[in-house]
């Protein structure tokens, strides 16, 4: 008697166990085999991630159930860009990059919203004179 009990609520509770659920978003046709790709993190519901395949930068916003709300551009990348670097807060991004021009290496940001629109223009934070053969990852 005591082994059908167990095996009645053994089958009872594998019936009620709770499980996650992966839902996973479909590809991007601008996706290639060499595009990076780095998950930003969640914005107020969004999740933002950025792409880079050549010279075309973007970040993906998806929605709760990973579908696809937006892909935004960043123009005011131009394909010289050392360094991209994210620190998400709860209701913004903020975007760290350094590039080189000529002899000059720039440090700037730029704070993004929940859709990944600009918040203002990019600001220079730093800049450094480096030589030709210097590494360029300084930041």
């Amino acid at each position: 008697m005591q082994k059908v009990t167990f095996c009645i609520c053994f089958c009872l509770w594998g019936i009620t166990s709770w499980s996650q659920q992966i839902t996973y978003s479909e590809a991007e046709p601008e996706d290639l085999l060499n595009t990076y790709m780095e998950i930003i993190g969640k914005v107020n519901g969004n999740l933002l991630v950025y792409k880079h395949s050549s010279n075309d930068y973007a970040i993906s916003v998806y929605g709760p159930d990973m579908s696809l709300t937006e892909r935004v551009p960043l123009s005011f990348l131009d394909g010289k860009e050392a360094r991209v670097h994210f620190i998400a807060f709860p209701g913004f991004v903020r975007m760290i990059y350094a590039y080189r021009k000529i002899n000059t290496l720039y440090c700037m940001q730029v704070k993004l919203d929940k859709e990944a629109n600009e918040l203002g223009d990019p600001e220079l934070l730093d800049t450094t004179r480096i030589q030709v053969s210097d590494e360029e990852r300084v930041y």
